[in-house]
């Protein structure tokens, strides 16, 4: 549609940007919560996983390109704050598209020592490690 990837033709429309997707496909199969307060979380915790993708695409830039480690712990000290916040709103029964972005943060966070980054986010790091068990039986 804009030349670019990601794109999804979807019941015969074309679709572009990953986020516009998500929402697309989470809205056709009803993962977009029950109620206004489930779609409000949901919502929420899928723009908290876009902050915390922009996050650690600059962390790992910056870690790949020798930039002063400070600048480093600062970018994950701000990963470790997203998850806090995550962590208020995750309902891990709930399975909307925003809970499950939430568990995609912690998977491609796994290079930036994902422990220390959930030490206040244990009900994120509990859906984790679950969905993460379940990939793993699968795979």
């Amino acid at each position: 549609m804009f030349g670019q990837l990601p794109q999804l033709e979807f019941d015969g429309q074309k679709l572009a940007q990953s986020m516009a997707i998500v929402r697309c496909i989470a809205r056709k199969a009803k993962l977009d919560g029950a109620t206004d307060e489930e779609f409000y979380a949901s919502e929420m915790l899928l723009e908290l996983s876009v902050e915390c993708y922009d996050a650690l695409k600059a962390a790992f830039v910056h870690e790949k390109m020798g930039v002063p480690t400070d600048k480093v712990d600062e970018l994950k000290a701000m990963l470790k704050t997203l998850f806090g916040h995550m962590e208020r709103l995750v309902d891990a029964s709930r399975g909307t598209a925003g809970d499950l972005a939430t568990v995609a943060s912690c998977v491609v966070c796994e290079e930036f020592n994902l422990d220390e980054l959930l030490t206040d986010a244990p009900k994120v790091k509990a859906y984790y490690e679950a969905e993460k068990a379940t990939r793993d039986e699968l795979f």
